[in-house]
């Protein structure tokens, strides 16, 4: 799913967009595999309260779904023009977000501060983590 770059599209959960992209692998989890999630973190579509922005029900499907289907999610930390854009905590909120998913999934999120600069250093830092990965797995 290619996000834009409008109000209007900011209140989609990034986690369904992962739950969708989940389907296209192996259900039987023999294959260890990765997809990258370039997303604010936020879920804003069930409300902005801070249950459903700090553990999003469609997260922790997401984190279920990448487990059975042994996938690790990566992702890097992208302030949209919405909240993450304007408020700090915010982009904390989606930046911790980011993280617990990646991290339960057997991924690594990627995030420096909370405005966007350039994803180079994140793939460089992303290359060498599959790298070192490819390289104890033999």
């Amino acid at each position: 799913r290619i996000p834009r770059a409008s109000t209007s599209a900011s209140p989609y959960s990034p986690y369904v967009g992962v739950i969708e992209a989940l389907r296209r692998f192996d259900s039987t989890g023999k294959n260890r595999n990765a997809i990258l999630l370039i997303s604010d973190g936020l879920d804003l579509s069930r409300g902005a309260d801070l249950a459903s922005v700090v553990n999003p029900v469609d997260m922790q499907r997401a984190v279920r779904e990448a487990r059975r289907r042994n996938v690790a999610v990566y992702s890097f930390f992208a302030p949209t023009v919405g909240h993450t854009s304007f408020d700090r905590t915010a982009a904390f909120y989606g930046q911790g977000a980011l993280n617990r998913l990646s991290d339960e999934t057997g991924g690594r999120a990627f995030f420096q501060g909370t405005s966007f600069v350039t994803f180079d250093s994140y793939f460089e830092r992303l290359r060498r983590t599959l790298n070192e990965q490819s390289g104890t797995a033999y």
